[in-house]
């Protein structure tokens, strides 16, 4: 039901400025603008339809990028309690471990999802893109071996994030991406982002006061649907060194508010 949502901009990641001061460590590699940090998110209902037999959504979330000379790994867990008007609930939990090249062209990712039923789902594969980002392909190793085509034009997670970052910089209101994180055993999403006016963060944590933000909606439309209306919409505060301040996932009969509890910032790879 839910993808990767935090390393789709993830990418899943504030400007803040005791980091930045050290501007000799930002090597002119656009990748190099996100920042290294562990964040934890808590997760709410904000709204259920009546149509629904689901009463209440909660749960929390740890995110982890940390950075490597010419990649970036994440790491992101996920508890997530259904609750449902005859009394029932389902629990899941979700692993994802990724790791993407800074030129874009290679992307690794392994998820384990578990409920509480006992059953588990894993998928595991490598996504590569050309350098002339025409021709790319996945190839799924779990849970079956599969190969996927991607569009001409896919991004993966950070690479997303940089494009999104990049736009908004530009001035620009609208963006379309095909994006591709391998949370699911499927082609990549299409993706349009409209990005909205650059606003301040008077949010509950102090490493953050007075840093700016880009509010973004998404809506995702699956590649391989005739889809008029999107399959579900995010909405997220984007700083411009990667960090998502706050996010709801808008389902449609249901809507998630995902709050920023806690940020760490991490130490930089130091390479030659």
């Amino acid at each position: 039901m839910m993808r990767c949502f935090l390393y789709s901009f993830f990418a899943t990641v504030l400007t803040a400025t005791t980091i930045f001061a050290n501007s000799e460590a930002i090597s002119q590699n656009p990748f190099d603008q996100l920042l290294p940090h562990r964040a934890f998110y808590k997760m709410a209902t904000k709204h259920t339809a009546s149509t629904t037999a689901l009463v209440n959504v909660e749960g929390r979330l740890s995110f982890e990028m940390r950075e490597l000379c010419a990649s970036w790994t994440v790491e992101q867990r996920y508890v997530m309690l259904y609750q449902r008007d005859d009394g029932s609930e389902t629990q899941i939990n979700t692993f994802l471990s990724s790791w993407e090249e800074k030129t874009g062209q290679q992307y690794k990712f392994f998820v384990k999802r578990n409920e509480s039923d006992e059953v588990e789902k894993v998928i595991e594969g490598k996504g590569i893109i050309p350098k002339n980002k025409a021709g790319g392909n996945v190839k799924f190793t779990q849970p079956e071996p599969k190969q996927i085509t991607l569009n001409k034009g896919t991004l993966f997670p950070a690479g997303h994030t940089v494009a999104l970052i990049k736009a908004a910089n530009s001035k620009k209101k609208i963006v379309r991406n095909f994006l591709f994180d391998g949370t699911e055993v499927e082609p990549a999403a299409l993706v349009n982002s409209i990005i909205g006016v650059q606003k301040t963060y008077r949010g509950g944590l102090p490493q953050l006061n007075e840093t700016t933000y880009w509010p973004i909606r998404m809506a995702f439309f699956s590649a391989e649907k005739q889809q008029l209306e999107p399959e579900y919409e995010i909405s997220i505060k984007l700083h411009d060194n990667g960090v998502v301040s706050g996010l709801i996932l808008d389902y449609g009969d249901l809507i998630i508010e995902v709050e920023l509890m806690e940020i760490d910032y991490l130490q930089r790879a130091t390479c030659n």
